[in-house]
């Protein structure tokens, strides 16, 4: 049952089902990777532009442990932010996170961000993650 992306009893769906299912529409096969980095040790990033597509999505994935001896912990809250060089201001952002307080039954739901300049060439958006857990945000340029 580890793996399980479904209850084998009742069939409602797992996180990890959720997991699965939002990597596979943000990170298509054929996605141009782009060159991303995670200035924390245990935060993870991972941007791409998926095909025929001006976006860009990145994914953050948070996976501090609570201490060497833990098992089954919470992990470690990340706030961390995103920066975006070489993309046009004036679009918008969307954040969509899967942790412990995500709800099985229904998924992620998808938040709006605010995006913010940053010192030359970029733009910043803020990641939070109560713990071990993944956020994939998407920034749409303007037209």
């Amino acid at each position: 049952g580890q793996f399980d992306l479904v209850d084998r009893n009742s069939g409602a769906k797992l996180l990890s089902f959720w997991t699965q299912y939002d990597l596979a529409r943000s990170f298509p096969p054929g996605s141009v990777l782009l060159r991303s980095s995670s200035s924390r040790a245990g935060v993870v990033a991972l941007a791409v532009r998926p095909p025929g597509s001006r976006d860009v999505d990145v994914l953050v994935v948070d996976r501090q442990v609570d201490g060497s001896g833990v098992v089954g912990g919470r992990g470690v809250p990340a706030s961390v932010k995103v920066r975006l060089r070489g993309v046009r201001s004036g679009g918008t952002a969307s954040l969509l996170a899967i942790d412990r307080l995500t709800p099985p039954a229904r998924g992620p739901s998808t938040t709006r961000p605010p995006v913010t300049g940053s010192k030359g060439d970029g733009l910043e958006v803020d990641v939070r993650l109560p713990g071990y857990g993944l956020a994939v945000l998407r920034y749409a340029p303007p037209a």
